[in-house]
């Protein structure tokens, strides 16, 4: 994978031009320097051998770009520079009002997780003077004995993969509190703090061309592509004011696409030019069932 190698100038150059280690010592030289001083003899001769070497090393990717015939991708990968930065800059409108809504909606969820939770610690542990047990959820070495003195046996771990290994409904309850709980952390005021940029009322995402190693893009810092996808969570992303519109749009059978292309299938090719639903008729040649038969289906196969 792509995480697995280092790509930064040092693992590239070695990579390429065969040869370099810096000495990374003045890096960290350049931070918080008064602007208008003067720099030091080593940070001048730090900065000159940082690009030293980069005619080089260009030279010598592009060779390769060229023999793997990646030129064309290499270019279209520089294109999507602009547009990912615009990105990040404008950053996406995000409704604090609407949010925090949600928040006590997952707060009221978490509430009712943890009711139900309790019922099954009720007759195994000590209660409080509002009849709740005592215990704090969050802790593995509490919740290890209590669960133990549920599941009747002595307990190596909380962790789900472990848990999932018993059959009783004391342990889908606490999967569904631990999930409201972290609904909570994850998606309530933190997510806003951390986030929301306090000018703009935006959240800016940094979002990485390759950040997969199916070279599918990704994001963080938040994850913009992991907000849940239940309507209300999509709700405060909206328009910032009446005169903007918000846009949809999505590639329709992207990839049978490309096959077409690659392929040049005549079938495909016919497909797509009939303007025919791609996946309904690539099912339909592999069962040999008309192709008129599977639009009668929707998406849920009904």
């Amino acid at each position: 994978g792509m995480n697995s190698a280092k790509s930064n100038l040092d693992a590239c150059l070695n990579k390429f031009v065969g040869f370099r280690d810096t000495d990374k010592r003045q890096q960290t030289s350049f931070v918080d320097i008064p602007w208008g001083s003067e720099f030091e003899i080593q940070q001048i001769e730090y900065a000159a051998e940082d690009v030293q070497f980069l005619h080089q090393l260009w030279y010598e990717q592009k060779k390769l770009l060229d023999k793997r015939d990646m030129t064309n991708l290499y270019k279209l990968e520089n294109e999507t520079i602009r547009p990912c930065g615009e990105l990040e800059l404008n950053g996406i409108y995000l409704n604090e009002e609407k949010w925090l809504k949600l928040r006590d909606d997952a707060l009221e969820k978490a509430k009712e997780a943890k009711a139900k939770l309790d019922e099954h610690f009720i007759d195994v542990l000590p209660l409080d003077i509002f009849g709740e047990p005592v215990i704090n959820y969050n802790s593995p070495a509490q919740l290890k004995e209590a669960l133990g003195s549920i599941l009747k046996k002595k307990l190596d771990s909380t962790a789900k993969p472990y848990l999932k290994t018993f059959n009783h409904p004391v342990i889908d309850d606490l999967f569904d509190f631990r999930k409201a709980r972290k609904r909570v952390s994850t998606y309530g005021e933190k997510f806003l703090r951390d986030n929301l940029h306090p000018v703009t009322g935006r959240v800016h995402a940094d979002f990485k061309q390759m950040g997969t190693d199916t070279g599918r893009m990704s994001s963080r810092n938040p994850n913009m592509q992991n907000i849940p996808s239940v309507q209300k969570y999509r709700d405060p992303f909206e328009v910032q004011s009446d005169d903007y519109k918000m846009i949809s749009a999505d590639f329709a059978g992207q990839e049978m696409r490309l096959l077409a292309q690659l392929s040049k299938d005549p079938n495909f090719v016919k497909a797509i030019e009939e303007d025919k639903d791609i996946h309904s008729y690539s099912a339909s040649m592999l069962f040999g069932v008309p192709y008129d038969d599977f639009l009668m289906y929707d998406e849920e196969g009904n």
